[in-house]
């Protein structure tokens, strides 16, 4: 499991923690690590810009070939 696609999870589930945790089988501690981490990679919270960071991990999540 990506950190990408928690925080993909994480957005789509409207921040929530516990509904990302139970979709993805992981602890709600994980989620929110992996989110804290994300936004330290980001330089910005995760939640900020929500949308633009959605379509771009939606993009990456349908259309990984493009990443390289």
């Amino acid at each position: 499991m990506t950190l990408r696609e928690t925080l993909r999870v994480w957005l789509q589930s409207s921040a929530s923690r516990t509904a990302t945790a139970e979709q993805l089988y992981i602890a709600v501690n994980t989620v929110s690590y992996r989110v804290a981490k994300a936004g330290y990679l980001l330089g910005r919270p995760a939640g900020d810009r929500s949308v633009e960071t959605l379509l771009a991990l939606e993009l990456a999540h349908y259309f990984p070939d493009y990443l390289t």
